[in-house]
């Protein structure tokens, strides 16, 4: 024990300097290495999550109207009479701003919410219905403020009724 005590083997203050400097060095290249992709990948995740709540939102919109006659158009507001003629149905937008979330209403009866609350994840979101009977188009865009800035990304929808036709 007294001989590793007198002993002169270890590291000077300088060589303790010299490899924290070193280190600093390989980290921040890493650091700078590691920055640039750790980006990307928020941002694609970001484009995932808008292009899943455009298709979901898109899809389900446009999906009722194939099936029922359009009866009033308008930004953030369609209403519909579904082909038996029973049901009208009332897709909408609720809330401005830090709100704008899909609603449905069936026959008149109060506005539901189409998706939770937590799958916008913090978006917003607008449609509007463009075209006359049977063209209509839906304009879906999802409003949010990310990690690509402040974005709106706009996906439109083609309207296909579904024909049912007796051929001779």
């Amino acid at each position: 024990m007294r001989s590793m005590l007198k002993s002169k083997k270890g590291m000077t203050l300088m060589e303790i300097i010299i490899g924290a400097m070193l280190f600093g060095m390989v980290v921040m290249t890493v650091s700078a290495v590691l920055a640039p992709l750790m980006m990307a990948a928020r941002r694609a995740n970001d484009f995932a999550e808008y292009n899943q709540i455009l298709d979901s939102i898109g899809n389900r919109i446009v999906s009722e109207m194939a099936q029922s006659e359009i009866t009033a158009t308008g930004t953030n507001t369609v209403t519909m009479t579904r082909d038996d003629g029973a049901t009208e149905i009332e897709f909408s937008v609720a809330g401005a701003g830090a709100s704008g979330v899909l609603q449905r209403a069936l026959d008149g009866n109060t506005a539901a919410p189409v998706f939770p609350g937590n799958f916008y994840r913090g978006k917003t979101i607008s449609f509007e219905v463009n075209g006359t009977a049977p063209d209509f188009t839906v304009d879906v865009t999802v409003h949010a403020d990310g990690v690509i800035g402040r974005a709106e990304i706009i996906r439109t929808y083609a309207v296909r009724p579904l024909l049912m036709t007796n051929s001779p």
